[in-house]
């Protein structure tokens, strides 16, 4: 389950606005499935007994912004992960096994704080 929460405010003249969002992704765990594997004799194969990587909950909080420098232009930008949380994405990394070495499962954590910047020009 996921749940955005965002607060959002726009300057009168639509001149700049900010908004603040809150993702929280509820953990999750992988089951073991064998119910699309069959061996060559067309057999199923018996119930797997891998153990998956538990996905914990997390949440993250992006700041963004904007501002319109003319009627034409404007120039927006964000931070995000802004408490720079480290985390799992379930949905990339459902199959990570339990055992895996931590410097390993550390290779698959999503990105921490990154930030974005942009420019728009409407003709």
């Amino acid at each position: 389950m996921k749940s955005v929460i965002g607060l959002a405010w726009d300057d009168a003249n639509k001149f700049y606005g900010l908004a603040l969002t809150a993702i929280l992704q509820k953990g999750k765990k992988a089951k073991a499935t064998s119910r699309e594997s069959y061996s060559n004799d067309g057999k199923p194969i018996s119930n797997s007994k891998d153990d998956y990587f538990r996905i914990a909950v997390h949440g993250i909080i992006d700041l963004t912004g904007y501002i319109n420098i003319t009627k034409n232009i404007k120039l927006s930008g964000g931070i995000y992960n802004l408490t720079d949380q480290k985390y799992w994405d379930y949905l990339s990394n459902n199959k990570l096994y339990s055992t895996a070495d931590h410097n390993y499962l550390n290779m698959f954590s999503a990105l921490g704080r990154t930030f974005q910047l942009g420019l728009n020009i409407d003709y």
